[in-house]
């Protein structure tokens, strides 16, 4: 079976996010989803959404809770209809045929957290050694199997991240390292 994947944006309403939904539309399979949860109310944000039009993007919203996203993308969790969870933020770019890259390496390890490099606001690549540590890794980085059961919870706390993964990886994951970057933060 492909695996198929939800792509989760939580959004405080930036313009970034038409660029970015351009970034991933062309590179959706068949089955994959993108699900923008506005913090709440976001009405640019919905807007760029329904002006889409396209059957594979859709939008939800939580109460605000100004939480870096992390309320938002717990809520996209549990929307998410496909085999892969993976998040980005809306104002990230998702490099040309990284979500086909991340297809292939749910394809090859199926029942395993992928963690992909990215490259972060700063310039600096992500990860930098193979370890869930704090710093070390992002959300932008996280491809998980879509089992609501053995899924983390995303903190409040700005390491929301870290949170999830490392609260994921205690329900006994393992843990591939893709060298292949497939997201660039940089403004």
């Amino acid at each position: 079976m492909t695996p198929t994947l939800s792509v989760i944006v939580p959004t405080c309403g930036r313009e970034s996010l038409s660029r970015l939904l351009a970034d991933l539309i062309p590179d959706l399979g068949e089955h994959d989803e993108v699900i923008v949860v506005g913090d709440g109310l976001q009405v640019p944000a919905k807007r760029i959404v329904v002006d889409r039009a396209d059957p594979h993007v859709r939008y939800a919203e939580t109460p605000p809770t100004y939480c870096f996203g992390n309320a938002q993308r717990q809520y996209g969790m549990t929307l998410a209809r496909s085999s892969h969870l993976c998040f980005v933020d809306d104002d990230d770019h998702v490099l040309i045929g990284g979500l086909r890259i991340l297809r292939r390496l749910a394809a090859r390890h199926p029942l395993t957290v992928i963690l992909s490099r990215m490259i972060d606001k700063r310039g600096l690549l992500l990860w930098m050694h193979e370890e869930v540590k704090q710093g070390n890794v992002s959300s932008q980085m996280i491809l998980v199997p879509n089992v609501p059961a053995a899924l983390g919870v995303w903190g409040a706390r700005y390491e929301g991240d870290y949170d999830f993964l490392a609260s994921t990886v205690a329900y006994g994951w393992p843990v591939h390292w893709s060298p292949t970057i497939i997201t660039d933060c940089r403004p």
